[in-house]
């Protein structure tokens, strides 16, 4: 019986890359309810708002790579990246149709990317299932 290798079966890597836009939708979502619930409870100002964002980026990429990198073995740090590539896309897109700033969005890029390769790392690191080459 020939030797199954990861790099012949797309199977895995579509469940990740799937598993990774289905998490972006919901991390965002949720984060962005509770966030609004407390801008609506402690009445924060507006401009505190591209604050908030930074928290959301934050909490979303943490929740995105962490759970999306679980089932494979190593290449935790890139994997984690790529798994948060809808919430780079859904950033940009988010500033083309709201004209902000785009060093808000630079600095929402470099969280992105830090967090989700640490906990892509951390998360990889802890598994023993698959191993991608």
């Amino acid at each position: 019986m020939p030797k199954i290798t990861s790099i012949n079966s797309k199977g895995p890597l579509i469940r990740f890359f799937l598993k990774s836009v289905i998490l972006t939708v919901f991390s965002v979502a949720v984060t962005s309810m509770l966030l609004s619930l407390l801008v609506y409870k402690v009445d924060l100002d507006i401009r505190s708002l591209e604050y908030l964002s930074y928290v959301s980026v934050c909490i979303s990429s943490l929740f995105i790579s962490y759970f999306s990198v679980k089932p494979l073995k190593n290449n935790g740090f890139v994997m984690g990246m790529l798994s948060s590539l809808p919430l780079v896309i859904y950033s940009f897109v988010n500033l083309i149709s709201h004209g902000n700033n785009i060093i808000h969005y630079l600095i929402k890029l470099l969280l992105i990317l830090v967090i989700s390769g640490i906990f892509g790392y951390i998360s990889a690191s802890k598994s023993k299932k698959f191993k991608v080459k």
